[in-house]
């Protein structure tokens, strides 16, 4: 799907199921607005915080390849999340990072390795959160909730490892069929210019994946630990803030647990998002252990950890690409002079 199709498709489908919900579930904008100033005002400073935090983290594992300023790169990060958002996991935001990092010249199969990087912080980060919770999600007879997530966890957790182990070892082949059929597409020659770009970036890649101390730290490692760490506890944070719990280092704990498993479950490829699926994980991990029921508070997290991410994003990708139109048109304007 063209990411000019798939963004408005996710915004129309998310806002579709938030109304949806509301009118199955009788919920008023007056229940949703009921919630106070504060909450909502430090549940949004935690959501630009964690994206602000994401954005450092960006920097700190791209650091070693480019010279640039902590705020280009955070802007980057925040920008390509929109278009994460609107697209499947995994799929659109790492295209825009990767090409970001390819117009700072940072040769393609680094780029492609780094971001693949950070993606991995974030599904091992996320496998350990589930992991603990799915032993307490036992612990209390949970067990459909706690097989559900641990498989998806467990599933996307091995997928990514087994690449990130076969990079380190072997340089990725292409496939004689597609060969061919890049050949067969594109003609003889430009196909064959085609193939040995591929080819080379993908020996770029198995480098940077096999020298991995060159470009990463163990400065730069602890890092991004400490920044997805700070990731963890802000977004259970805020689902504490929003949907609630007891006043405690437990509450807490359990809030960092429904953000995750919601996110897990959300991002089977099901709908764009996680749109719908989301809320029916959050709204059922509240009222089976967090023991609230409020569809009011469930629909309100989900304004505030979709929709808010969404509109900053958004505006910072308006910003971002405003910003390297003017750069742009100045460069032309003084070639035109010489």
């Amino acid at each position: 799907m063209k990411l000019a199709k798939a963004t408005p498709a996710a915004i129309a489908l998310s806002i579709g199921f938030i109304i949806l919900y509301s009118l199955l579930f009788g919920v008023r904008f007056e229940d949703v607005a009921s919630l106070e100033v504060a909450t909502l005002l430090a549940s949004g400073s935690l959501v630009v915080l964690r994206l602000i935090t994401q954005g450092i983290r960006f920097h700190i594992l791209t650091s070693g390849l480019t010279h640039r300023s902590v705020l280009s790169s955070v802007l980057a990060r925040i920008s390509s999340e929109f278009v994460s958002l609107t697209t499947p996991t995994f799929v659109g935001g790492e295209a825009v990072r990767i090409a970001w990092l390819k117009a700072k010249n940072v040769e393609l199969g680094k780029a492609a390795w780094l971001v693949f990087l950070e993606i991995y912080f974030d599904v091992a980060s996320t496998a350990l959160v589930i992991y603990i919770s799915t032993y307490y999600l036992v612990m209390i007879g949970e067990y459909l909730l706690a097989l559900l997530s641990a498989l998806i966890s467990t599933g996307t957790t091995a997928f990514f490892t087994f690449i990130f182990i076969y990079s380190r070892k072997k340089v990725i082949c292409l496939p004689t069929w597609l060969l061919n059929s890049i050949s067969r597409l594109l003609g003889v020659e430009r196909g064959a210019r085609i193939v040995r770009s591929l080819e080379q970036t993908l020996l770029s890649y198995h480098n940077s994946a096999s020298s991995l101390r060159s470009v990463f730290t163990v400065k730069r490692a602890l890092g991004a630990a400490a920044c997805t760490l700070l990731m963890i506890l802000l977004s259970g944070a805020v689902t504490y803030f929003i949907v609630g719990g007891a006043p405690n280092l437990n509450g807490l704990l359990l809030s960092i647990s429904g953000f995750y498993i919601s996110l897990v479950v959300g991002n089977m490829p099901i709908t764009l998002g996680g749109s719908g699926i989301s809320e029916l994980t959050m709204k059922y991990f509240a009222a089976n252990i967090l023991g609230l029921s409020s569809w009011a508070k469930v629909i309100a997290w989900r304004i505030v950890t979709y929709h808010l991410p969404l509109t900053i994003c958004g505006a910072s990708l308006a910003a971002l690409s405003y910003k390297e139109l003017i750069s742009k048109n100045i460069k032309s304007k003084d070639l035109n002079r010489l």
